[in-house]
């Protein structure tokens, strides 16, 4: 597979780190560094404090869940990071939370979103990007 760009969700980022699956296989190709992945500092926050919320609700020990946080950190070293800037363009989703990978993509011209979230696959016809589900993409570029 050639290194596209890819943002990832993150739901399907915290699956892959706690329940493996698909979403494992794309965290390990992450990892593997065959997927280049993107955030911006808001999407980043978002993992890290879902992450933290998900080790409470779940009572994972602390030790795991530093575990979890550092394989984030690690996750972000390896992924571009860009800057969202305001953003002025009409982008109407149910879930405000969902705009930020829009924009992301759109500021960045980023053309693949990985996501579980149907608020963000209804967009994807909308916004000129190509918004794929875990399978469709494991399908496509994890073979």
């Amino acid at each position: 597979m050639s290194k596209v760009k890819i943002i990832i969700d993150t739901n399907v980022l915290i699956s892959g780190l706690l329940f493996k699956g698909k979403p494992g296989r794309i965290v390990d190709s992450i990892l593997d560094k065959k997927i280049n992945t993107v955030f911006c500092e808001e999407t980043y926050f978002e993992l890290i404090s879902r992450i933290q919320k998900v080790c409470m609700k779940m009572k994972v020990n602390e030790e795991r869940k530093i575990q979890l946080l550092l394989i984030c950190d690690v996750i972000k070293q390896m992924s571009q990071i860009y800057n969202l800037e305001e953003y002025k363009e009409n982008i109407k989703c149910r879930d405000e939370k969902d705009i930020k990978f829009i924009l992301l993509a759109l500021q960045n011209k980023i053309s693949l979103l990985v996501t579980g979230d149907k608020d963000l696959l209804e967009l994807e016809d909308k916004m000129n990007l190509n918004i794929l589900t875990v399978d469709q993409f494991c399908s496509k570029y994890l073979l």
